[in-house]
């Protein structure tokens, strides 16, 4: 188990695929819809159960694939 201390997230790029369960530290449980690398960074559009559809940067959104 990884522990997530400090900002950034646990997960890496070559984690990322559509339909990952994910968890945020405001939000909650989410899946992963979409995600877009751009030159520098990747964008990651996850729909949380709570709060609907966000889209996140991923190396500053502290997310945590769910096992």
């Amino acid at each position: 188990q990884r522990s997530t201390s400090g900002n950034g997230s646990s997960l890496n790029t070559d984690d990322l695929h559509k339909g990952l369960l994910v968890n945020h530290p405001k939000f909650g449980l989410g899946v992963v819809l979409n995600f877009r690398r751009s030159s520098e960074d990747t964008y990651v559009v996850v729909d949380f159960d709570d709060v609907g559809k966000k889209t996140l940067l991923l190396r500053l959104a502290r997310l945590e694939a769910v096992k």
